[in-house]
């Protein structure tokens, strides 16, 4: 029932937001749009490396140690079990809190570190991270 409301009240607000672009808005209706669709992209990388599939539910967030753009661009949240962990921390302190603790966040995960976002790409870019059913499916489900 949330879940309908939610919708209730999100589909109208977008209704308003499109409107309000194409009738008082300066920019141009496909820029708004490419935007968009550049920012969704940019979201799904972020969700989709910062979650994995694990039997334990603890261990289904991962750590990537390194601070370059993409941990700017995602305030972060690279750090993505110490924030599960402590969803009060300021974003900025979550580099200094899991270097502190490294040892015990990674015990939690079951180890689950990545140097960098380039090592991900490198390692996932012509090859899957996880299979597109969720892979703890039961093989009856697949």
């Amino acid at each position: 029932m949330r879940v309908a409301l939610g919708w209730a009240l999100h589909l109208p607000a977008v209704g308003i937001v499109i409107f309000g672009v194409l009738t008082l808005g300066t920019v141009p209706l496909w820029m708004v749009s490419l935007a968009s669709y550049f920012a969704m992209a940019v979201l799904k990388i972020h969700t989709f490396i910062e979650h994995r599939a694990h039997e334990k539910i603890r261990a289904r967030t991962i750590v990537i140690e390194g601070r370059g753009l993409w941990a700017f661009l995602f305030l972060n949240n690279s750090f993505h079990l110490v924030h599960h962990m402590h969803p009060q921390m300021p974003w900025y302190d979550l580099p200094a809190l899991y270097r502190s603790r490294k040892d015990h966040f990674l015990a939690r995960n079951d180890g689950c570190v990545f140097k960098s976002y380039t090592d991900i790409f490198l390692r996932h870019f012509f090859k899957a991270k996880d299979n597109v059913p969720h892979p703890l499916w039961p093989k009856q489900l697949k």
